[in-house]
């Protein structure tokens, strides 16, 4: 079982540390990717962000779509703001999720995929924005009544993470002895 661990701008990088080490002893592989911007690209000319609405030339959204191409399940780990979604993330989610329509990449569809959410507020409106662009990529949600949302300094932060990815796991293995 492969897990692909996708966070954005996450505070404690100790509950990541914890959620890895906990998998890997549970014989978890983890793979972690952070769509936080590495470097700015310059704009080419291309013209392809007209059709797509973004540029399609940034390497992280190929990069993204195949490290989920190559996993069993994804967690995704997003914080969010007054207006939703933490920008880094939806901006990640949004140019895979066209780059999957253009057949630009490899689209990860039918994957298992679970998201928690830190956000101030209910963030209601941020973990329906996480799980539109979640279908949109053709990723299964957990059934159970929405994405967890939790306060930015939560003590509870390590315990949801290693949750869900024991879920996500558990789950995965029920599907493959089935």
């Amino acid at each position: 079982m492969k897990l692909l661990l996708v966070y954005g701008r996450l505070r404690d990088g100790g509950a990541i540390d914890a959620v890895t080490e906990s998998l890997r002893q549970s014989g978890v592989e983890t793979e972690i990717f952070s769509p936080l911007k590495t470097e700015d690209l310059l704009c080419s000319g291309c013209g392809a962000c007209r059709g797509a609405g973004m540029c399609v030339a940034d390497p992280r959204g190929k990069e993204f779509l195949k490290a989920a191409a190559d996993c069993d399940a994804l967690l995704l780990i997003a914080g969010g703001g007054l207006f939703g979604l933490d920008v880094d993330m939806k901006n990640l989610l949004e140019r895979a999720a066209s780059l999957a329509q253009r057949r630009d990449g490899d689209p990860p569809a039918g994957k298992r995929a679970a998201a928690l959410l830190f956000c101030r507020g209910s963030g209601r409106k941020t973990a329906d924005q996480m799980a539109a662009l979640l279908r949109k990529l053709g990723w299964r949600l957990p059934e159970s009544g929405g994405l967890p949302v939790l306060a930015p300094d939560s003590p509870e932060k390590e315990q949801a993470l290693c949750a869900l990815a024991k879920r996500l796991t558990e789950y995965g293995e029920q599907e493959t002895s089935k």
